[in-house]
């Protein structure tokens, strides 16, 4: 991703959901207080089954927006090719 705004949406919603999920494991397991928080997407609840919905289409959102930091002609300015490594690794192999 190139914009920070995006990189940011997507590791705040993936954080939001992964705590959630595990505060509510942990008052599963009874090694954490109990609370009203749901387990995202398994327990009913309208309102935080909504909420996480919108979350994960925000995140699919991002991902379709999605676009490689680098290409394959930044480098080596576009000049090198699988071809010239051959003889290379043949070299190093022989050697």
């Amino acid at each position: 991703m190139r914009e920070p705004f995006g990189r940011l949406a997507g590791v705040g919603i993936t954080a939001l959901l992964a705590t959630q999920t595990f505060i509510n494991l942990g008052m599963t397991l009874g090694i954490a207080p109990i609370t009203g928080l749901t387990l995202p997407f398994i327990s009913y609840g309208g309102s935080s089954l909504l909420t996480c919905c919108l979350a994960a289409g925000v995140l699919l959102n991002i991902s379709a927006r999605w676009q490689p930091g680098f290409s394959s002609r930044d480098m080596a300015g576009g000049s090198m090719e699988i071809r010239e490594f051959q003889p290379q690794a043949v070299k190093w192999l022989v050697h």
